[in-house]
Order: structure tokens, then C-alpha cells, then sequence
């Protein structure tokens, strides 16, 4: 390989490659990329490296076995724009020789075995964008000019290390950081007020630390000056030794704030009320702090909170009925407090609580709404209990009754509603807009809505013990399912609500999917103890089942923007789908490059809309490959298909201007049939496909045709698959103008094209959903 002198670029990625790398392939002078990425390679880097590779621009060997220490002659490749040497066995010092590269833009040493101190050279590299060093055993200060020369610093990384000392002023001169991670280390000192210098930041986490507030000052004044912070999303400043009160200012944080860890500070006083302007607030972990006064009634402005976590303090009084209006909030721990009274109504079975008993029952955290009744006499959680919100939200997926509503009080409950209405008044119990007398299969779907509610009851019996496990909960839904399907393909006419049925008892397959395959954990940093996200995923998967699921109320969205098309009768059922309404910052771009014929162009398009929707992503128009074939502006109306689904995917015609010139190959963002599975779930898009997007801001699939599973995958973004490829968006006008004066065989000049076309549309999934 060696002998190779011409080459420029070598990529062996994700190859399963094992042992040393062949001393051959340092001997190519010519060689600028060299991409050896998440393999098993193991030895030491040869310390002459960049003697032997004069011109190397791009270095990536991230996720390998490599040891040894980093060759003290990386210096000598001058021309070097990436170094990722993350995720190996890489031991002693970082060599001071780095800051030498002064064309370098990200340097990504993390999750090694590095020691001593960071030289003071790198952040002389004014280049640099990223710098990540965490997950080390780096010490030492950081110095008070460090931020002088970074004045292109966006994402600085130096958590999970033992760094100490103070933060210097002069970090706020790198104006351009969004992202500041310092967690986990040994730093002292008031967190500096020139933070809030940083008007583009958007994650700060300072969290297990040892800062404190200043002396002079009760009040935290932190919150006062990242009040200039308007991008600010994620706020984490937890395991340190604040000891302040939460000023008022709290309420003029960002309106983009998501996220705010402040437990384990021991922060005095009460909670401010205007804690309830932050209405972007999701998640808001205030325990195991030293708060007195009451729960404030303006939390309820925070619509959008789904874990409020405030337990061990000295909170006193009631809890709020405004609770209950929070219909996201699917985390709620209030235990160690002074809570005593009634409960809302919207807490299940708990009726009351003495103060006594708040300390020793409310151990464990519930979904209001879903608690099982063991959990409000016991406080005792189990697998039994998730069982039980499975059937309340089995219930609630067929009526369309919330566990909450209004009717429901007292000892009446959606649970008991049912009961007492089945079997002999089924019609009453299912929604209208599901179950209608006038449809064909009536009675198969009234045999399986009747199966699927008992299995309901059997899931919420009041025992634990005399529960059904998860098991036979699958079993019996499969059961059902097939039965029902069975009993339609009898008739070779199947009718729309048919199709409409298969879909819904399909999604509460996937519901049970969710819950009782995946075991998903969040994990909040590198070295942070992980929080299980048991009822948030319960609340997340009925609602992105349930919400106005069957309402056929945007007629809009189906319309035809010709009038001469306007007379073709549909070949399939559009229902209308529901918005599942885009979150307000994007966390990337995504591009496709599209392979193959019309229809498997056509195929990639509506995997890109689910993919870009799936991780909130925004989705530039995609590219063609084909060489037959013009681009998507020539085939499809472009202005249409981005504003039809403004509502559910944000669309763009290009990249902005700073993404438009990164090597996405050389970052680990090109995506090709290799990387990621055919017929790939959400998971594993979330999985592999999303650490990239926030990495790197982009991703590019090259190819991708059939890269996005048809099951498990949630009905609305099955829905948005097949829109975009629906008959309004195909411009037939300029279709009609491509296929009639492209070159066929056998064509005759002088008779003119031909009056006909054969289509050959082959036999693929969802083929209706892509037919013209």
C-alpha cells in the first residue's frame, strides 16, 4: 500500500479491522485524509508520523485499541484542519508541540487515559472551533488569557477530568461558544459573572464542581447574568456548594431554556414565582436542597415541564391543583418535603396524605393520571405498576378519554367506566370517530375493540399480583391482530377503515413495543449517574399514538393545487395527518443524495421527511444521482412540498454558508448503506445517526432508499411518509415535458415522441401510498 504515492484520501471505517496498522501506509507522502475510525487497531502512532505524512490535513482514528502516547512530532503536520484521536487507550502527555497547528479546527482527544496538564499552546490556535479533552485524567489550571486568541471557539469539552482552579474572566472574549462542558472536576471559586458575556451559548454545564456564591452577594447572581444568554437551552449547575437563594431574575432566563439542574447546592429560600415564565421549561431538578416556603402557583405557565423534581427540602404546604393542567409532566418527585393535605384529583386513587405519611410513602415517582393504586397507599413501584398505566393508556387509545377528565371523580374512573360498560355497550365506550355501525367488518372490529379493552382490565386489576405480565400482554395483542387481520383479508374489498384499523391496532402494538422491549435510559453526561425514563416514555408514546390520531378535520392538506387533477379519484385513504408540531431549535441539517430510479428517489424522499421529523432535524431539498434523471425541482413543485409541511419538518434549499464547506466524510458525517442497517428502525436512527447531527450539525445519506423501517414505526411519521409522495406533490406538468423529449430507444424523429408511456412501478412496500 505504500506504493501508493498518488493517493490522497483513505477511508477505512467500521471494517471490523484488527491488530497493528501497516507501517506501509504511513510511507503514502501524498496521503491528506486518512480515516481509520471505529475499528479494533491497536499498537502505538509512529512517532515520526508527520515526518512520513508532510501534507496530512485530516487524522481520525476515534474508537480503536490504540495506546501508547500521541507521537511528539504532530506538531510537524502543519496542514493538519482535524485531529480525533477519541475512544482509545492513549496514555501520558498531551504534547505542547499541538499548539503549533495553527490551521487546526477540532481537536477531539476524549475518553483516554491522558494525564498532566493542558498545554497552554492550545489555546493559542485561533482556528480552533472544538476542543474536546474530557473523559481523561488531565489537572491543573486553566489560564487566566485562555480565551484571547479562541475568538473561533464554538464547543469546548473538558468535563470528567481533575482540573481545578478558577475560570478565568477571559473566557468570555471566545464569544462564538455555544457549548461549555466543565463538569465533573475540581473547580473553585464564584462562577464568573462574564459568562453571561456569551451571547451565543446554548449548554452550560458547571455541574459537581466546587463553586460557590460570592459572599457579598445571598443571591445566586449567576441567573442574573445569563440573563443576557438569550440561546441558553440547557443550564447545569448541580453537586456544588452554592448555597444561595434563587433571585427573582430566575423568570428572565431565555425563553429557550429546556433543561435546569440545580440539585445537591444547597440553595436557601423559596422558589421564586417567577419561576413560571420560563414556558419552554422541560425539565427542572431543584432536589436535595435546602428550599422552604410553597409549591408556586405559577408553575402552571410551565405547560411544557415534563419532569419537576423538587424532593428533600423543607417545602411546606399543599400540592397545587394547577398540576394537573401540566399535561406533559410525566416525572413528578415531591418526597422529603412538608407536604401534607389533600391531593389532586388528578393524582388516581391518593386521596390524602398527613405529613407524616408524605415522608414515608411519596418514595418513588409516578405519572399523574396512570399511578397504579399499590403506589398511593404503599409508595411500593414495581414492573406490576407499569403494567397498570399500560391498560389506562389502552383504554384511553380507543375512548379518547383522558384518566382526568372531569367525569371522573370520586369513585368513578376511567377503569371503572369501562368495566361497568363492557361487554353489551362496546359502542358507548369506543370513540365515534373509530368504531362506526355503518362500516364493513363491524362486528370483527367490535369482537376485536371488546378483546383489546378486557385485556385493558386484566392489565389495571386491582392487585398486583393478579395482574397479566408484559409477556402475555404481547402475546395476546398478536393474537388479536391476527385474528382481525384474518377476518378482513376474507374479503378481497377491503375498505378503508380497514386500513384505518390495521394502523391503530398496529400502533398499539408499537405503544407496548416501546415499553416493554426497549429498556431506555437518558444519560445526562459522561460519568453521571443515569435517570430511567419509565413514565416519561409511557406519556411520550400515548401521546404520540393518541393525539387527534383518527380526526379527519384538514382537508388542506390533501388538496390539489391544479384544478385538472382535481377530478382524479384517490387510490388510497388520505387521512389527514396530525402535526406533530416541530420543536423551535433545530439540532441539525440533513442531506440526501438519492440513487436509483423515479420511484426509489421517490422512496429515499419520504424516508428523509420521517427521518429529518423523527430527529428534529431540518431537511435540505434533496439531490439526485441517477444520470438519467433531473433534479427534485424539475420533477416535483418545490415551493408546495415546503410549505405543506412547514408544520411537521422544517425544509430548506441548501445549507447555510458555514456548513457548505466541511469535508463530511473527513467529520464522520457522511452516511452511506455501510453505516446504518437496511430497514432501520427509529432507534437506531436515534441511536447512531442523532450524537452525529448534534456533533456536527449535519449529516449527509448517500443513497438511502429503503434505510427506515415500515415496523415498528410510529403512525404519524408513517403518515408523513407517504404524503410526500402523494399525487400533489409530483408536478405532472414538468413530468410530462421530461418524459416526452427524453432520448428513448427506437424513437422516431420524424413521427415525434411517442403518445404513450409505460410505467413500471414494480412491487414495493407501501406501493399505494407511492403510486401517481
Amino acid at each position: 500500500m505504500g506504493r501508493l504515492l498518488s493517493m490522497e484520501i483513505l477511508t477505512i471505517k467500521n471494517a471490523g479491522l484488527t491488530g497493528l496498522v501497516p507501517s506501509s501506509i504511513f510511507n503514502i507522502t501524498s496521503l491528506k485524509r486518512l480515516n481509520l475510525n471505529r475499528n479494533n487497531l491497536s499498537g502505538s502512532l509512529p512517532q515520526d508520523m508527520c515526518l512520513r505524512l508532510p501534507v496530512l490535513e485530516v487524522l481520525l482514528l476515534f474508537e480503536n485499541k490504540f495506546r501508547g502516547s500521541i507521537p511528539m512530532d504532530i506538531g510537524n503536520c502543519t496542514s493538519l484542519t482535524t485531529i480525533d484521536f477519541s475512544s482509545n487507550n492513549l496514555a501520558g502527555v498531551i504534547p505542547q508541540e499541538i499548539g503549533n497547528l495553527q490551521n487546526l479546527k477540532e481537536l477531539a482527544l476524549d475518553a483516554n487515559s491522558l494525564k498532566g496538564p493542558i498545554p497552554s499552546s492550545i489555546y493559542n490556535i485561533s482556528t480552533i472551533q472544538m476542543i474536546s479533552l474530557c473523559c481523561n485524567h488531565l489537572s491543573g489550571n486553566l489560564p487566566s488569557s485562555m480565551g484571547l486568541w479562541l475568538r473561533n471557539l464554538e464547543h469546548l469539552y473538558l468535563g470528567a477530568n481533575n482540573l481545578s482552579g478558577f475560570i478565568p474572566q477571559s473566557i468570555s472574549n471566545a464569544s462564538k461558544i455555544t457549548n461549555l462542558f466543565l463538569s465533573s472536576n475540581e473547580f473553585i471559586g464564584p462562577i464568573p459573572k462574564s459568562l453571561g458575556h456569551l451571547g451565543l451559548l446554548q449548554h452550560l454545564n458547571l455541574g459537581d464542581n466546587h463553586f460557590i456564591t460570592e459572599s457579598s452577594f445571598p443571591e445566586m447572581s449567576l441567573f442574573i447574568s445569563l440573563a443576557n444568554c438569550r440561546h441558553l437551552r440547557v443550564l447545569w449547575i448541580d453537586h456544588n456548594p452554592l448555597k444561595g437563594l434563587l433571585p427573582v431574575s430566575i423568570g428572565n432566563l431565555s425563553n429557550s431554556l429546556e433543561n435546569i439542574d440545580a440539585s445537591y447546592c444547597g440553595i436557601k429560600g423559596t422558589i421564586p414565582n417567577e419561576v413560571g415564565n420560563l414556558s419552554n421549561l422541560a425539565f427542572l431538578h431543584l432536589n436535595d436542597n435546602n428550599l422552604t416556603g410553597f409549591i408556586p402557583m405559577t408553575v402552571k405557565g410551565l405547560w411544557r415541564l415534563q419532569v419537576l423534581n423538587i424532593n428533600n427540602n423543607k417545602i411546606q404546604g399543599s400540592i397545587p391543583n394547577d398540576l394537573c393542567l401540566l399535561q406533559n409532566l410525566g416525572l413528578l418527585s415531591l418526597s422529603k418535603n412538608q407536604i401534607f393535605g389533600p391531593m389532586p384529583t388528578c393524582f388516581g386513587n391518593i386521596t390524602s396524605l398527613s405529613e407524616r405519611e408524605q415522608i414515608e410513602q411519596t418514595k418513588t415517582i409516578g405519572t399523574i393520571g396512570y399511578i397504579a393504586p399499590e403506589y398511593g397507599r404503599e409508595g411500593l413501584l414495581s414492573t406490576r405498576c407499569d403494567v397498570y398505566s399500560y391498560g389506562i393508556m389502552l383504554m384511553e387509545t380507543f375512548t379518547r378519554m383522558k384518566p382526568t377528565d372531569e367525569m371522573f371523580t370520586g369513585e368513578m374512573s376511567l377503569k371503572h367506566w369501562v368495566n361497568e360498560l363492557l361487554p353489551n355497550a362496546i359502542i358507548q365506550i369506543v370513540d365515534a370517530n373509530l368504531l362506526r355501525p355503518e362500516e364493513k367488518h363491524f362486528s370483527t372490529k367490535v369482537q376485536s375493540v371488546s378483546s383489546i379493552m378486557e385485556l385493558a382490565l386484566d392489565c389495571c386489576a386491582e392487585s398486583p399480583q393478579e395482574r397479566i405480565n408484559m409477556n402475555d400482554v404481547e402475546a395476546t395483542l398478536r393474537k388479536i391482530r391476527l385474528k382481525l387481520l384474518a377476518n378482513l383479508e376474507e374479503s378481497s374489498n377491503s375498505t378503508l377503515g380497514s386500513v384505518r384499523w390495521e394502523v391503530v391496532v398496529g400502533d398499539v402494538m408499537l405503544l407496548m413495543y416501546f415499553i416493554h422491549k426497549e429498556s431506555r435510559t437518558a444519560f445526562i453526561d459522561k460519568g453521571k449517574t443515569s435517570v430511567q425514563m419509565y413514565d416519561r416514555l409511557l406519556n411520550l408514546a400515548f401521546s404520540s399514538l393518541a393525539e387527534k390520531e383518527f380526526k379527519q378535520d384538514v382537508p388542506k392538506f390533501w388538496e390539489e393545487p391544479y384544478p385538472q387533477a382535481s377530478m382524479w379519484k384517490p387510490c388510497t385513504d388520505r387521512e389527514s395527518p396530525t402535526k406533530l408540531g416541530k420543536f423551535r431549535k433545530s439540532n441539525g441539517f440533513i442531506l440526501v443524495s438519492a440513487n436509483g430510479g423515479l420511484n426509489q428517489q421517490r422512496v429515499a424522499v419520504c424516508n428523509a421527511v420521517a427521518v429529518a421529523s423523527l430527529l428534529n432535524a431540518t431537511l435540505v431539498i434533496p439531490k439526485f444521482l441517477y444520470s438519467n434523471c433531473s433534479q427534485f425541482g424539475d420533477l416535483y413543485q418545490e415551493e408546495y412540498f415546503i410549505n405543506i409541511l412547514k408544520d411537521e419538518v422544517n425544509i430548506v434549499k441548501e445549507l447555510p454558508p458555514h456548513l457548505k464547506s466541511l469535508d463530511l466524510e473527513a467529520i464522520g458525517s457522511l452516511i452511506t448503506d455501510a453505516d446504518i442497517s437496511k430497514e432501520a428502525t427509529p432507534h437506531e436512527y436515534v441511536r447512531t445517526v442523532l450524537p452525529l447531527l448534534l456533533r456536527n450539525e449535519v449529516v449527509h445519506f448517500l443513497g438511502f432508499g429503503n434505510q427506515l423501517s415500515f415496523d415498528p414505526l410510529p403512525s404519524k411519521l408513517q403518515r408523513i411518509r407517504k404524503y410526500d409522495v402523494s399525487r400533489n406533490m409530483l408536478d405532472k406538468k414538468l413530468l410530462g415535458s421530461f418524459i416526452s423529449n427524453a432520448p428513448l430507444k427506437g424513437h422516431d424523429a420524424m413521427r415525434g415522441p411517442s403518445k404513450y408511456l409505460a410505467l413500471h412501478m414494480r412491487f414495493e412496500v407501501d406501493m399505494v401510498a407511492y403510486s401517481l
